[in-house]
């Protein structure tokens, strides 16, 4: 997966938690070729409708698009909070790039699983969730006189916003299955999601609307134990919608010329699902 995915820290983040997953799964199923005597659960995928729940770490990121090709908000440096002084030269404006947002910390989900069986090998699944998580967006000041950014006039702070999350999630996701080996089954999934965050706040200079959808797609395995399915799932998903709020009329907010440096934001998540069934 591509940097700009995630940023740096979530790029190497991620390839690490990709690693463990591996990692636990040939474990499992190594386990499970070695002691099942015979399969278990042989009538469980007949069922019409089955029921469980979902657990497991998320990563929420974004990917930002500036309001031009890289130099963003002009600003008069009366008006910064703390506008540097570069001596011996008249500094009349002040732009703001928006470098890639990067991964702030793991989030956590938590969900209920309903899934109607459409065929041998093909199921319908609901996924009601909560997940809380948080983005930083980094901003680099740079100081100009021509109105061109100019890294010699490159100012000492980097302003982060850090934005936190609280999303009702509702991924719809068809279920795809290969054949049956043993007591482990591999499968696809691909669907959409439709979010909601409860957290959305216009005291951040930089503001999230709360309504997103996004296409979910993405791998794992069944494990058939003596009374419960248990599954391993690595999901990806890409918001569909610029997820950039308008500031509010009359809009007070220190520093809130940073989201005037954002064309469009456009949400991403990356998630391990541990299915109970």
């Amino acid at each position: 997966m591509p940097r700009l995915f995630l940023g740096t820290r979530g790029f190497f983040l991620m390839k690490k938690n990709i690693l463990f997953i591996l990692i636990l799964f040939s474990s499992v199923s190594a386990l499970a070729q070695r002691y099942s005597i015979a399969p278990n659960m042989l009538e469980y995928d007949e069922k019409k409708w089955h029921f469980g729940f979902t657990l497991g770490p998320d990563f929420q990121n974004m990917k930002i698009i500036n309001n031009s090709e890289n130099l963003i908000s002009l600003i008069p440096s009366g008006d910064l909070p703390s506008a540097p002084l570069i001596t011996g030269n008249t500094i009349s404006e002040v732009k703001y790039y928006s470098e890639i947002a990067e991964v702030n910390s793991p989030g956590f989900h938590v969900g209920i699983i309903a899934s109607k069986r459409l065929g041998t090998y093909l199921n319908l699944r609901f996924i009601p969730s909560l997940s809380l998580g948080g983005k930083d967006i980094k901003s680099q000041q740079y100081l100009s006189e021509t109105g061109v950014k100019d890294t010699t006039y490159t100012g000492n702070n980097t302003i982060s916003t850090n934005i936190k999350s609280t999303y009702i999630s509702v991924p719809v996701l068809l279920k795809y299955k290969a054949v049956r080996i043993n007591n482990m089954r591999p499968y696809a999934v691909a669907g959409a999601a439709f979010k909601y965050d409860l957290a959305t706040s216009f005291d951040n200079p930089i503001t999230l609307k709360r309504i997103d959808t996004s296409l979910e797609f993405g791998l794992g395995s069944d494990f058939y134990l003596e009374t419960f399915r248990f599954g391993i799932e690595l999901r990806f998903g890409i918001g569909l919608f610029n997820m950039l709020a308008d500031r509010p009329a009359g809009d007070t907010v220190d520093d809130n010329y940073l989201s005037s440096s954002i064309d469009k934001i456009r949400a991403k998540t990356f998630t391990i699902a541990f299915n109970f069934e």
